[in-house]
């Protein structure tokens, strides 16, 4: 079954097929989804600490103009807005790392 979306970004109406690690925690994602979006879902199921975000609209997609949203993944400062969820991701939400 494919993965489909409606308006106004709606949750995808399959279970989700992967994890990514979080902080040291395993959380669901669907491959290719953003990873605000599944940082936020994890954050709504789990109680845990919302990554910040100030220029993120769901209905808008990534904007990528304010990086309150930035990760590490992989050593590197990404947007968690713009980026893509993939096999084996290994996210950092805070830190003290230097841009």
């Amino acid at each position: 079954m494919a993965a489909t979306k409606s308006l106004l970004n709606t949750p995808l109406d399959i279970t989700p097929n992967m994890e990514v690690l979080v902080d040291g925690i395993k959380v669901p994602a669907h491959a290719g989804e953003l990873l605000i979006e599944a940082l936020n879902r994890n954050t709504r199921n789990r109680q845990s600490k919302p990554v910040p975000q100030v220029c993120y609209l769901p209905q808008m997609g990534p904007i990528e103009s304010c990086d309150t949203c930035m990760v590490q993944i992989d050593g590197k400062l990404v947007r968690a807005c713009s980026t893509r969820v993939v096999a084996g991701m290994n996210v950092v939400t805070e830190g003290t790392w230097s841009t």
